[in-house]
Order: C-alpha cells, then structure tokens, then sequence
C-alpha cells in the first residue's frame, strides 16, 4: 500500500501465510487500493505472470485467494499490464539467520521469471557482522549441566541446537572480539549472489575467557 501510495501503478502483494494473506487483502480493499494492490497466497516461486489475470475475478470483501497454475508469458509488451515483468522488488524474508529464509534462492527466482532485467531491489545489500563471546547464560540455553537432581544428562546436548535467536542485551555476557564483516552481498545487481560458498575472517581477541558462542 506505501508502494501504491508513492505513485506504483501495480503493485504485487507476496505472502505464504493464508491468515496474513487474507487480512492483507482485506486491508487494500478497505483503503480503496484493489486495482493497484493484489495479493497472493503463495510462494513467489509458484507466482506465474497470467496468475493475475484471475485476480481481478475475486471481490474485493471475498476471503477467498486465487491459485491457478498458468504458463509463464514472458512477452513484457503485453497488452495487459499485470501480465509483465516487475521494476521494483521489496522483500522482507530476513530471519535471526538473514539467509535461513531461502532469501538467495527466491532472488534468483525472481531475476530469472519475474523482475525486467534492470529492476531495483530492496533492501540491496546484506551485511552480516560476527563475533565471539562469552556467556554462561547463553551455554545454559543451550545446554543440560552435568547435575540435575543427581542425574547426568549431558547426552541430551547432542539434540541441543546449533544456532538460535537470542537477545544478547538481555544475557550476562562478555564480548571476546570485536564485531567485524563475516558476510556481504549485494542483492540488486543482475547476477544475484552464489547460492552457497564459504569465506574466511580473522577475529582479534580483546579481552581473555571462553569463546561460547559466535553471535
């Protein structure tokens, strides 16, 4: 709706969640905004182009969201306007892990069935800082001590979770290193960045202890 609001003439509305979807959908026909705001309730990977022909078919107050399986059209000249290729990218699919989303793999989705080639994309870049820290209260998130009640059972930690979202603000902690650049990607340029890889990064201890996590 700010997209359609900023002057964008259509605008294609994302959103695998049904419950979100359907108040989504709601909220645009509610602001007056049904011919230039359309929802899906899908992946954008099942997005096809002549999809949002059938859209236009649902009233405005109807709780019901179009599925129809269609063949791409890649003719950008068509006569029906919502049958091309889009200009501008907004996505917000950034998890606590900013790739665990499938963020890359629906990007280069869209490059490659939805986007004109010189699209813009935001956000455009993504920038991941690491370091290490210390923290008994996070190892004990994380963990089983060795006595419980009496009982030893640390055999559970090799079920523990290897990452998970945490509020370091609300933990007793000490910052072993300082943050430095572990990841970063620019997401508007035209060949999208490689779905995997690996890279290197040198953390300087500033203060002695244990190293119980990577944050």
């Amino acid at each position: 709706m700010l997209a359609a609001r900023a002057g964008a003439r259509r605008v294609l509305a994302v959103e695998m969640t049904k419950e979100v979807a359907e108040i989504a959908q709601e909220l645009v026909a509610s602001h007056g905004l049904s011919q230039t705001v359309r929802v899906l309730n899908c992946h954008s990977s099942k997005v096809r182009t002549t999809q949002l022909f059938a859209t236009r078919q649902v009233a405005a107050d109807s709780r019901l969201l179009c599925h129809v399986r269609a063949q791409v059209n890649l003719d950008d000249s068509s006569a029906d306007p919502w049958d091309r290729r889009a200009n501008l990218l907004v996505f917000e699919i950034l998890g606590t892990d900013p790739l665990c989303e499938g963020l890359l793999p629906a990007l280069h989705d869209a490059r490659a069935r939805l986007l004109v080639p010189d699209a813009t994309v935001i956000p455009c870049a993504l920038e991941l800082h690491v370091a290490l820290v210390e923290s008994e209260e996070l190892v004990r998130l994380n963990s089983v001590g060795a006595d419980v009640s009496g009982f030893d059972l640390t055999a559970l930690n090799a079920l523990s979770h290897r990452s998970r979202a945490i509020r370091l603000s609300e933990l007793k902690h000490t910052m072993l290193t300082k943050p430095t650049t572990g990841l970063k990607l620019r997401l508007d340029a035209p060949e999208p960045p490689a779905l995997s890889g690996e890279s290197e990064v040198e953390l300087r201890a500033v203060h002695t202890g244990v190293a119980h996590a990577v944050v």
